[in-house]
């Protein structure tokens, strides 16, 4: 369960990401770059958060693995 909500996660961060770095690109008028800036750092932070679930559950998985095994 944690390794596809991470994978999530992780997925739309990127997607999320990705859409504010083309609107900087595009370079367009109404582009506010304080927004777009903000956008990609929550972005970066719930990527690195993402990426920390899934390490953690990773984790448990191999304590768990090792400890029945």
């Amino acid at each position: 369960m944690a390794f596809s909500t991470a994978a999530q996660g992780i997925r739309a961060s990127t997607m999320r990401f990705d859409a504010s770095a083309a609107r900087v690109a595009a370079n367009a008028p109404t582009t506010d770059i304080t927004t777009e800036l903000v956008d990609q750092m929550a972005s970066k932070q719930a990527f690195e958060a993402n990426a920390r679930v899934l390490a953690a559950a990773r984790d448990m998985l191999d304590y768990t693995l090792e400890r029945w095994a």
